[in-house]
């Protein structure tokens, strides 16, 4: 492959093999995913998020910046090993102007490809995008899950579909609050407000990505700060104590290896976090495999389309629904918002 050396060679994502560093993304390593992997879903959900704006994504793979171990980090991961990446700098966020992002592909086309990914080319720390991508999750368990059940038909559609995660906690973490109880264009436009006001950029070659701001730098910040860009006094309340809890100490890292229910009694501990945050923290950010946001008006909304009950789901009728899935429900709650967005219910109704 062009660009590709012998001496890249192969690895696993477990392996315990030197993380490619921060500037060295000229040679890419191969990863091999795990078995059922469909990075181009991936590709597709990213392409169509109004969120999703840090990061550029083309048919092949993704490219982004995210703050991961206290400094901004350049990660681009591809299925075909192209892309070009020169010197690596960081600089304030009003010193240049970030690249526009590239036309988001449509979600036609994506299923053009039954096949699995096998494997993919990452210039930047492995960890990173394992973290984003779930690289090495076996998700073959959820085949028999679903077998047979009301999800089987989407099932046909999404197999090998994982959740795309956010690889820096407090990035993560922000994202779900900002997103509470407003649509998801609004959401977006404080996010990006986020992140131009008060992030850094990272140039890469010629490209330039934004990067989300860090901790101490929400930290610093008083609720007036963020009230001239649209942002409610409890939703920058909430962020600014999020972001103080962390730089005093916080370890999130925990939540990773609990069970869900006890993960979200001690999330909920916190200012600004109910259930519904606490199942997407878990979800989109700790990588949990058995979430489903129930309260979410979306996937009620996906549900009742499904099961063609001529309404929005309740909350208990989705409970109910996902406990067939029981350890799989994280994967379950992706399937009904790529639907959704992807208008997969409307297409039928023309049909």
């Amino acid at each position: 492959m062009p660009g590709v050396t012998r001496e890249t060679g192969v690895r696993e994502v477990g392996e315990n093999v030197e993380r490619s560093r921060q500037g060295e993304a000229g040679q890419p390593t191969w990863v091999r995913t795990s078995p059922e992997h469909r990075f181009e879903l991936q590709l597709a959900y990213l392409s169509t998020h109004p969120g999703a704006f840090v990061e550029r994504v083309d048919a092949g793979g993704c490219a982004t910046a995210v703050r991961w171990r206290d400094r901004p980090t350049f990660v681009e991961v591809r299925v075909d090993g192209e892309g070009s990446v020169g010197d690596v700098s960081v600089k304030s966020p009003k010193s240049v102007k970030a690249s526009s992002p590239v036309e988001p592909a449509p979600l036609s086309g994506i299923r053009e490809s039954q096949s699995p990914t096998r494997g993919v080319w990452v210039r930047g720390p492995v960890e990173v995008a394992d973290r984003m991508f779930q690289l090495e999750a076996d998700i073959r368990g959820f085949d028999n899950a679903v077998a047979g059940s009301p999800l089987e038909p989407l099932h046909q559609l999404y197999r090998g579909f994982k959740p795309v995660c956010m690889a820096d906690p407090f990035q993560g973490m922000c994202w779900v609050i900002v997103g509470q109880q407003v649509n998801v264009t609004f959401a977006a436009k404080l996010k990006r407000t986020l992140v131009e006001k008060f992030g850094d950029t990272l140039q890469v070659g010629e490209a330039v990505y934004r990067v989300f701001p860090s901790p101490e730098r929400i930290a610093g910040l008083e609720p007036e700060d963020l009230r001239p860009f649209q942002f409610s006094r409890q939703k920058a309340s909430y962020l600014i104590s999020l972001a103080r809890r962390i730089v005093n100490g916080w370890d999130t890292s925990v939540y990773e290896g609990m069970e869900a229910e006890e993960a979200i009694a001690h999330l909920t501990q916190v200012k600004g976090v109910g259930r519904w945050s606490a199942e997407c923290f878990l979800l989109f950010v700790f990588r949990h495999p058995d979430v489903l946001p129930a309260a979410d008006i979306g996937l009620r909304r996906a549900l009742g389309k499904l099961l063609g009950l001529g309404r929005n789901a309740t909350e208990a009728e989705l409970r109910e629904f996902g406990r067939m899935f029981a350890g799989w429900r994280s994967y379950v709650s992706q399937y009904l918002w790529l639907a959704l967005r992807e208008g997969r219910w409307e297409k039928e109704a023309v049909d």
